[in-house]
């Protein structure tokens, strides 16, 4: 990632209000940048913020600034994204992430993709799963050949 990359992802994490994470990426953040303030980088953006971390097993978060949702976490966010300046960001979090596009709580995708074919893991969209519909608001390709692409997502498509 080029320096202009790396600025483009630091300042998609100084946007939101708060930060929403899945335990794993949770647990890596907190042990990674949970530690890392007065960087006047990325440490800064998501440890200075609001996190609201969403799992049925952790009851006491050692990040500083960590709320827990469990429960009707669906409600849960509704309530978060109602108040003003609710805008949340999701990172990382792959199964959080299908799971809010499922019940109809993503506005916004930013994808940042890379050049490269990996051959294992988790697919980020589900499948099965819904379709929706996403309009492009941005996108910008950087000279590594990273594209970043942002979509507005709009419900479920209409097919001709």
């Amino acid at each position: 990632m080029t320096d202009a990359g790396a600025a483009y992802i630091l300042e998609a994490w100084r946007r939101p209000d708060a930060f929403l994470l899945g335990r794993r990426t949770y647990d890596l953040f907190a042990s990674h940048w949970g530690s890392r303030t007065g960087d006047r980088g990325f440490g800064d953006a998501i440890s200075d913020k609001p996190k609201y971390l969403v799992s049925n097993t952790v009851t006491e978060p050692r990040w500083a600034g960590t709320t827990v949702l469990s429960g009707d976490v669906a409600a849960a966010i509704r309530e978060l994204k109602a108040r003003p300046g609710g805008e949340l960001l999701v990172v990382g979090s792959v199964a959080l992430a299908r799971w809010l596009l499922e019940q109809d709580l993503v506005d916004r995708i930013d994808l940042v993709q890379f050049p490269v074919l990996v051959g294992e893991g988790r697919p980020f969209f589900p499948v099965p799963g819904h379709d929706h519909a996403l309009e492009l608001e941005s996108q910008r390709v950087f000279d590594t050949g990273v594209v970043a692409h942002t979509y507005r997502v709009g419900g479920r498509p209409e097919y001709a």
